[in-house]
């Protein structure tokens, strides 16, 4: 792909430079036409020549054929026998993979041919008097150790039935333990709970009086809170002040009604927290619940304290009396105890919930221990029960697997003393043919291995398919390699020029077109080439089209791939053009002119429109426009 892109940018090079040079053509053609046409001319005629058609084109050299080289099989690299740049003659091994186990595969398939080959060939020999008696004490050692294990397995038996006797009068023993711990277990769990309920009854009732407790608080945060703001109220109904202040206590007044802001805000929130803490009115719940109070509570008192240090601080105007005044002291201070009450009140409660858990603690630990202790016993017996069980079944289990297994081994014995009756009548008979077919298909069987293990050999090596050079190697000795990983880059020694061409040359050469290669690496010399193979595929390259032709190169050892050059397609079809000098033509517009004489005197030259073929040293082809009579002007001035 890398090597398409550059092809295909040096084809872009080499037209621009070709359109360069013909812009230049018509420059000159232009720049001529501004002539003033009453300028001294001589007149000529057109010449009719033979002309060989030429298609110019860029191209590259490449290998004829050029292919990726891999190992059939993974494995590791042992031997790599050529360098990069190396000529290789066809049937040559490049390189070749590790392949001792494919040796050993060969070895092992051949002693299995033998082995079988040996074994047809007994099939056909008498057997010696010695093998007869052999075979025959084989058939008898074989009966005896089938009466052998028989015997065994009746003893197995016996002594497996006496283990399960053992086992289950343990069991037995640990299942009436186990019924006399759970009763006592059972026992001490109940006094346990008497003793809790109790303790239960005890923090019921408590927690009944902390929940009316908690609703008299509430309360009284309530009425302080509509206290504070009767005192707080920053104008009577007139909108003026209702107090007037001994100077520098504004701040302080500003401060006192921040804080009745905030905590009458918190009042708002603690009694919904309050509440929803009460829908499961249990220790815990109420605990928060104090502890939230008595936060508050805090707060309302401190709050308290600054409104009466406030009202110490203030004398009437006109629309307070200083009885009211006197009156709101009073009304702060009784609030005061009350709240000092209640908040006193809460900590009483708090502290009995508190006790009572420490009674309940003490009598659930010594209760705990004595459960414990019981539970202990019981688990431990429990333990030994289960225990017990699983030997029980362990037994039973393996006395069937002993039982199993020693009748699998009769069976086994059993089989093998019919198989040594079965070979001493084979011994004594004469070969059936079925016998010989299935040894000869044994043969063929491992041939075939054979062959496959003289294959997976053949896997292990790279070979060259034909006479080339190695352009690249991309592993080395001692890497893993997986199968069909390009380890080698090989191409032929054979070259060819890959040319592109335009879509509006195309139609004019054909396959058999001789060509000449001029490579930019050889100033003054040209090849000799032919044109091989045209794609039928286009192929676009900014927008216009071409076509991929292969054309073949004379063999040069001095011709590299890679190098790029000029190719000069030559149509054996010739035909007989029109030619006129390249000075006569004018370019105006885009389009070509020549000026035509009609022989009068002080006649004024005929502007007339040509079509332009190809050119010929100094002359161009005119297609149209023109006959061989007309006389064509040539301005000498």
């Amino acid at each position: 792909m890398h090597n398409t892109q550059i092809s295909q940018q040096h084809t872009l090079l080499r037209i621009l430079l070709k359109f360069l040079s013909f812009s230049s053509f018509a420059l000159g053609i232009f720049l001529f036409s501004g002539c003033d046409k009453s300028q001294e001319f001589s007149v000529i005629k057109p010449i009719q020549e033979e002309m060989i058609e030429l298609v110019e084109v860029d191209g590259k050299v490449q290998a004829k054929t050029e292919v990726n080289l891999s190992f059939q099989t993974s494995g590791k690299i042992e031997n790599i026998y050529f360098k990069e740049n190396q000529t290789v003659k066809k049937g040559d091994i490049i390189a070749n993979l590790d392949a001792g186990k494919e040796y050993i595969s060969i070895q092992r398939n051949q002693a299995s041919l033998s082995a079988i080959k040996a074994q047809l060939a007994l099939k056909y020999a008498s057997p010696a008097q010695e093998s007869i008696a052999l075979s025959n004490e084989l058939v008898k050692e074989a009966e005896l150790s089938v009466k052998h294990s028989q015997l065994q397995l009746l003893d197995i038996q016996e002594i497996n039935k006496q283990k399960i006797k053992t086992s289950s009068q343990e069991v037995s023993r640990l299942q009436i333990q186990q019924n006399n711990a759970q009763i006592a277990y059972n026992a001490i769990q109940n006094i346990g709970e008497i003793d809790e309920q109790k303790e239960d009854k005890t923090l019921e009732d408590i927690l009944e009086i902390s929940e009316k407790q908690i609703k008299t608080t509430l309360d009284a945060f309530v009425q302080n809170m509509s206290l504070s703001r009767s005192i707080l109220a920053p104008v009577d109904e007139h909108g003026k002040d209702r107090f007037l202040y001994i100077g520098g206590i504004s701040a302080s007044k500003n401060a006192t009604i921040m804080d009745y802001q905030i905590l009458s805000s918190r009042l708002t929130e603690l009694e919904l927290e309050i509440n929803l803490l009460l829908e499961t009115k249990n220790k815990e719940s109420i605990e928060n619940i104090f502890s939230l109070l008595i936060e508050y509570g805090e707060k309302n008192k401190t709050l308290m304290n600054n409104e009466y240090e406030l009202m110490n601080k203030s004398v009437s105007n006109v629309r307070l009396l200083e009885t009211e005044i006197e009156s709101l002291k009073k009304s702060i201070t009784a609030e005061q105890k009350n709240l000092t009450s209640q908040i006193g009140e809460i900590r009483n409660l708090y502290q009995k919930i508190t006790n009572t858990d420490i009674s309940k603690n003490k009598t659930q630990a010594h209760t705990l221990l004595e459960i414990n202790n019981a539970k202990a016993e019981l688990e431990n017996i429990t333990s030994a029960l289960a225990l017990a069980k699983i030997n029980l079944e362990t037994v039973k289990k393996q006395g069937k697997i002993d039982k199993k297994s020693l009748e699998r081994e009769i069976e086994r014995k059993k089989l093998i003393a019919e198989k040594a009756k079965i070979n001493h009548k084979k011994l004594l008979a004469k070969p059936r043919n079925v016998d010989v077919a299935q040894l000869r298909a044994n043969i063929e069987q491992q041939k075939a291995l054979l062959n496959q293990s003289q294959k997976d050999i053949s896997d292990t090596k790279i070979i060259a398919p034909f006479n080339g050079v190695i352009t690249k190697i991309t592993t080395e000795v001692g890497e893993n390699i997986v199968a069909s990983k390009t380890a080698i880059v090989f191409m032929s020694e054979d070259l060819q020029i890959t040319a592109t061409i335009p879509e509006i040359d195309i139609a004019k050469i054909k396959i058999g077109d001789q060509a000449k290669i001029k490579l930019d690496a050889f100033e003054n010399k040209k090849f000799i080439g032919k044109v091989e193979n045209i794609n039928r595929a286009e192929t676009e390259i900014q927008g216009a089209t071409y076509y991929e032709a292969t054309i073949s190169i004379e063999k040069n050892s001095e011709i590299k791939s890679g190098m790029s050059g000029d190719v000069e397609i030559t149509r054996n079809k010739k035909h007989t053009a029109l030619l006129i000098p390249q000075s006569a033509i004018e370019y105006e517009a885009g389009k070509y002119f020549v000026y035509i004489s009609d022989n009068q005197k002080n006649a004024e030259p005929i502007k007339t429109l040509v079509k332009i073929g190809m050119r010929k040293d100094e002359n161009v082809e005119i297609l149209s426009g023109i006959s061989t009579d007309d006389n064509i002007v040539i301005f000498t001035k």
